[in-house]
């Protein structure tokens, strides 16, 4: 909405701006627990690690914002070497592509950068460019280890 100087502005016209704004800048953030599962083969195992999921979608927005941080514990298990797909809060248009962004930390070592990529409109993979190139699994882009960490944040339309 706009409004020419000197235009009177209607109240109902100013409690949607004021809610625009406000759903834009209120907290609004809602958990999730992620399935975090491989695409065939033995799959991994949470054990005594932690992963966590919050997402929120802003008021009449067209996007939806998802976080995930994986700390892997003692006991975590991370499956065969086939790629990790996680899930979405809420499914996502089948068009849409899914754009994330995050980093694989190998603990005391090093931060590398990974993406998403979208599977179905309810799951995506990590994919990494640095070290072992392609879908982050057990040992891509390194070989997972009880404290290391996968953050991930990405937005997309939802369906």
């Amino acid at each position: 909405m706009s409004w020419l100087k000197g235009e009177r502005i209607k109240g109902t016209e100013a409690k949607a701006q004021a809610d625009q704004v406000a759903s834009l800048t209120t907290a609004g953030w809602t958990s999730y627990a992620p399935a975090w599962t491989a695409s065939s083969g033995t799959q991994p195992s949470l054990g005594n690690g932690s992963l966590t999921g919050r997402w929120r979608r802003p008021a009449n927005a067209d996007l939806v914002h998802v976080q995930i941080k994986l700390v892997p514990g003692s006991s975590t298990t991370f499956g065969g070497n086939i790629e990790w797909i996680f899930s979405l809060p809420i499914p996502a248009h089948a068009n849409d592509l899914l754009m994330g962004n995050g980093f694989a930390q190998d603990t005391g070592t090093f931060y590398r950068p990974v993406t998403t990529k979208k599977a179905t409109t309810s799951t995506f993979f990590v994919v990494s460019g640095v070290g072992g190139v392609g879908l982050v699994h057990a040992t891509a882009p390194h070989t997972w280890a009880s404290t290391d960490e996968l953050n991930l944040q990405l937005t997309y339309q939802p369906a």
